[in-house]
């Protein structure tokens, strides 16, 4: 399971920056004012498109390595990684926790914290198979529609 909490904001402008750990180890980073991620050492991006039925896609380097198509007008994405595709939807009507699913069966959750602070204990409880990088982007998709402007 990824934990993400905020830390201090970062550089000239104050970007929102989170910590990603794994059973207390830190993994990775993510800075949600440039949608961008560490993770294993490695800098993945992501490049969205649109304002309606936003597209996103995670890159690493030049590189598209997955997507997320959102339906118009609903916090509902079909994500797309190497020939798989999975649903990432809000499961509730404040979208604080969205549900990761695999032919129509949930199998993973991220869920926001409290109503009072949402971003001090973000978690992303997501399938072992799922890759790494994947996970983070789904973090990033989440802790974006947390984060934005009501």
């Amino acid at each position: 399971m990824l934990n993400a909490r905020k830390i201090d904001s970062r550089g000239f402008g104050k970007e929102c920056c989170f910590e990603v750990s794994v059973a207390g180890t830190v993994v990775g980073i993510v800075n949600d004012t440039k949608l961008t991620f560490e993770v294993d050492n490695r800098s993945f991006s992501i490049a969205s498109s649109k304002v309606v039925g936003r597209q996103y896609e995670l890159k690493a380097g030049d590189t598209v390595v997955a997507s997320a198509k959102q339906k118009p007008l609903f916090n509902y994405y079909n994500v797309d990684f190497a020939g798989k595709q999975w649903t990432f939807k809000a499961t509730n009507l404040l979208a604080t926790e969205f549900g990761f699913f695999e032919n129509e069966t949930q199998t993973g959750t991220l869920s926001a914290g409290s109503f009072f602070n949402r971003l001090k204990d973000i978690k992303a409880d997501l399938p072992d198979h799922v890759p790494r990088e994947i996970q983070m982007f789904l973090l990033c998709l989440f802790i974006s529609k947390l984060t934005e402007p009501s």
